[in-house]
């Protein structure tokens, strides 16, 4: 299903750093880190939801997770249909 396995014999990241490089030091580095990266009022609300819990299942279960729900400028772009 997805890629499995490892890049180099460098040890990788964490995935709070992961999910963090990808949220709000991304923001930081493009210089919008005042209207996303994070889920703060004011922000634009780009979300999405997850099946599962990133932060708890197993190294190789991060593959099966399925997108829910997917919002861009706080307006629904995705909805499986199925969760709610």
């Amino acid at each position: 299903p997805g890629y499995r396995g490892t890049l180099n014999t460098e040890p990788g990241i964490s995935r709070a750093l992961a999910l963090r490089s990808i949220t709000m030091n991304t923001s930081w580095e493009v210089h919008q880190e005042n209207m996303t990266g994070s889920i703060e009022k004011g922000k634009l609300a780009d979300l999405i939801v997850l099946d599962r819990n990133f932060m708890k299942i197993s190294e190789d279960d991060i593959p099966n997770i399925k997108v829910l729900f997917t919002m861009v400028g706080g307006k629904v772009v995705y909805d499986d249909g199925v969760s709610r």
